[in-house]
């Protein structure tokens, strides 16, 4: 009987501590974390792209974490957690970063084969769709 009570009352422990709201504070760390992400990602990217280094073989591996990054921020954003905190705009942005990932990605593996007009065009690409972005 005695062990019976235990169980339930760790049960019940856990379905509580499970059902609990959540702390408002957890959720904007978790937004401010994601904008901070982003915005760190976001300036190494420019960084790469206004001193020209994106063109170098050995900024490959940099262009690939940065595409990592911004597809996993992006997919953090789909979250329901985070989207119904975030708005229209700021999904707008990140979903374009997500889906510029695997084009970045490309690129670094153009630059790392030597195809360096394959990259242009790509880069091209990039650079246009963060324009219509912009607009």
């Amino acid at each position: 009987m005695k062990k019976k009570y235990i169980w339930v009352c760790l049960v019940l422990v856990f379905f509580l501590s499970a059902c609990a709201p959540k702390k408002a504070g957890d959720i904007e760390t978790k937004i401010f974390n994601l904008e901070s992400d982003f915005k760190e990602n976001y300036q190494l990217w420019v960084d790469m792209k206004a001193d020209g280094s994106i063109q170098y073989k050995e900024y490959v591996t940099d262009l690939k974490s940065v595409a990592t990054k911004f597809n996993t921020i992006g997919d953090k954003a789909k979250l329901s957690s985070y989207k119904k905190l975030l708005s229209e705009e700021d999904q707008t942005i990140y979903e374009t970063y997500r889906l510029l990932s695997k084009d970045i990605k490309n690129m670094a593996t153009a630059i790392h084969k030597k195809n360096y007009e394959e990259a242009d065009k790509i880069y091209q690409g990039i650079l246009d769709t963060e324009e219509n972005l912009k607009e």
